[in-house]
């Protein structure tokens, strides 16, 4: 199985990170090299905005995240394997991960794509499970599960998003596992438990070894910075306002519960599972 990993041409350091996190593992590493959106032209910008939902226009770097998941489709459309794994840079594996990424034995016939990766929330998942290796298992996914930081799909699932995904630009995690578009995509998802990998922003929030950030986070707030200014009034500046103290508040209230209570994937003592 390849394992196809997005990664930026000015990120050396998270090209380092993940080449050292696969040492000994025997992986098969293909680099995905990652769409700049910093440098797509504005033409470039204009015709995937027209494509995004009204209230819901993405920032260049979150488009460029978008063409860099639909680039390492198109290489796995492309490639000779029915399974594929897709990675961003900055993630943590864990300690048995080589064991589902080295072979697709494990994989249930019935599965067109796997969720590898945990934000350490509740989710809702099937009744039913198949089993996997290493004591883990896999449920189907049926809510919200956003992050694209690792997971498994078949060339038929490349080719069938690839289609979907010229008429609808969105944020490359809602493609694949947000609820409405598994509904509209129709490919069976299905979720590792434990995850057997975890980005480095949920890494952030638990433990200080984290150093490489979130690069579309930074690139979204220094663009809306500039964007804004250039069409206030006081409306939308009143709508910034709220949306502000109610992501803080709603932010502060998810990190208390995930103290509070266990994860339905994973819970913050078992972080020495991953690299």
């Amino acid at each position: 199985m390849k394992v196809y990993f997005i990664n930026l041409e000015r990120s050396p350091e998270r090209l380092a990170w993940f080449k050292k996190q696969a040492e000994g593992m025997g992986l098969n590493l293909v680099r995905v090299p990652a769409v700049d959106g910093r440098e797509l032209s504005a033409t470039e910008l204009e015709r995937w905005r027209k494509l995004c939902r009204k209230n819901k226009v993405l920032s260049s770097g979150e488009l460029g995240c978008f063409l860099s998941h639909r680039k390492a489709w198109e290489m796995v459309r492309d490639g000779a394997e029915k399974w594929a794994f897709v990675a961003e840079d900055d993630i943590h594996f864990s300690k048995d991960a080589a064991t589902f990424l080295t072979g697709d034995s494990w994989i249930p016939a019935e599965a067109d794509l796997i969720k590898a990766e945990t934000d350490l929330r509740r989710h809702e998942f099937s009744s039913n499970s198949w089993p996997a290796p290493d004591g883990h298992e896999l449920r189907r996914l049926k809510s919200d599960h956003l992050g694209s930081g690792g997971y498994f799909l078949t060339r038929e699932s490349a080719v069938h998003l690839l289609a979907l995904t010229e008429r609808r630009c969105e944020v490359a995690d809602g493609v694949l596992f947000a609820a409405e578009y598994m509904q509209k995509h129709r490919l069976k998802v299905l979720q590792i438990i434990p995850a057997i990998c975890i980005q480095d922003v949920y890494v952030d929030q638990h433990m200080e070894t984290s150093t490489l950030g979130s690069i579309i986070d930074r690139e979204r707030i220094e663009e809306r910075k500039i964007t804004k200014k250039q069409r206030m009034t006081f409306t939308t500046k009143l709508k910034r306002e709220m949306r502000r103290i109610t992501l803080q508040m709603t932010v502060s209230v998810a990190r208390i519960y995930r103290m509070l209570v266990r994860s339905s994937v994973l819970t913050a003592v078992e972080f020495d599972r991953y690299r």
